[in-house]
């Protein structure tokens, strides 16, 4: 029987690392196979993203949990290491990861998340190491086609792969009642909500400019904002004056999961996305869903009135009031959706990682 190491962050916390792990670990990759993970946010007895990449903490956590997983190469001979990053300090402490891995001799499976990368390679003083900490491992897979075909191009890379991050089922969110959120939100009548970092990067500043308009006219209805982040303190001072605009802070899965049970409308208005994980799960939990063209959204084509799409700050507000009209409606416009996001399952997109393993 192979055994197989999957590294990542906590496997509690909401992001798409976290969220493609747990799939992971759920996949039955058939007799021939045993997954366990490594966590790295456990060893450090850490929780949330990291605020600086040169505090002692950090530092000395890193060192740690070098330390730990030779400790766990050594106690157990695993056959296949499948590393997960996203970009700047959680590449550097990976890449580490992955040369302890290859001076042990294993073979190693790198997945690259996050819309970040081809930035962070960009402005990076260190780009041959990069490029060659690529070439280490024996395939690398890109959750975005953009971003192997960058990244391909730049590396002169032969051993990529392009596999979206599959989803997990969304039957869990079933068993939540919403008692993790904030009791005001069960008596709005339409509920919007975005799950994602607060940073320039997602335009949460423009989502909320847009809901203040709207909900003058549509005072039962709220936004919800589940995140942290560099615009945190900025986009708190934005909501002073709204009464129906709450924000979650850091989100852990368990939270996760009730956003999506009483949420109605998810937004998405982000300048990049390398996958988009959330919109997708948003989807197969049958949620009208206004989005940019990013991500898995870039090439889709749909015929019903959900997904809307929008380009423009001004577009926003028209979108929520087509949304609203929609959710007070009781339209049925998910069948399409549902069916589209199908396609990011582990039943279909498993058989993928596991010829890799």
């Amino acid at each position: 029987m192979k055994k197989v190491l999957i590294v990542g962050p906590s496997l509690e916390m909401a992001g798409g690392i976290s969220t493609f792990a747990r799939g992971f670990l759920s996949y039955d990759f058939g007799g021939n196979f045993e997954t366990s993970y490594f966590d790295t946010f456990a060893v450090k007895d850490r929780n949330v993203n990291q605020s600086s990449i040169f505090s002692f903490r950090e530092l000395w956590g890193a060192l740690y949990v070098f330390f730990v997983y030779i400790k766990r190469l050594c106690s157990v001979r695993f056959h296949t290491i499948v590393i997960n990053t996203s970009s700047y300090w959680g590449f550097w402490e990976k890449a580490f990861l992955l040369m302890i891995s290859w001076v042990f001799r294993k073979k190693i499976v790198l997945i690259i998340h996050g819309g970040d990368f081809i930035k962070f390679v960009n402005n990076s003083r260190f780009k041959i190491v990069i490029k060659c900490l690529l070439k280490l491992a024996h395939h690398v897979v890109f959750v975005s086609l953009p971003m192997k075909e960058y990244l391909d191009n730049w590396a002169g890379l032969k051993n990529s792969e392009y596999i979206p991050n599959p989803v997990e089922n969304p039957e869990k969110y079933a068993t939540c009642d919403g008692t993790l959120l904030h009791n005001d939100i069960k008596k709005y009548k339409v509920k919007y909500f975005t799950i994602s970092g607060l940073d320039e990067l997602k335009r949460i500043d423009d989502i909320i400019a847009a809901y203040k308009v709207f909900s003058q006219i549509h005072k039962e209805t709220c936004l919800i904002i589940a995140g942290s982040g560099e615009m945190e303190t900025k986009l708190h001072a934005l909501s002073v004056d709204s009464d129906n605009i709450f924000f979650e802070g850091e989100v852990l899965n368990a939270t996760k999961a009730e956003l999506f049970r009483v949420g109605d409308v998810f937004l998405n208005y982000s300048r990049f996305e390398s996958f988009g994980i959330s919109t997708i799960e948003a989807m197969l939990c049958r949620k009208v869903v206004i989005s940019t063209k990013v991500g898995v959204m870039l090439n889709a084509t749909f015929e019903s009135e959900n997904p809307i799409i929008v380009s423009s700050k001004s577009e926003i507000e028209e979108a929520m009031a087509k949304s609203y009209q929609l959710i007070v409606h009781h339209k049925d416009v998910y069948r399409e959706t549902s069916q589209f996001a199908a396609n990011y399952s582990w039943r279909i997109l498993g058989t993928k990682y596991k010829a890799l393993l």
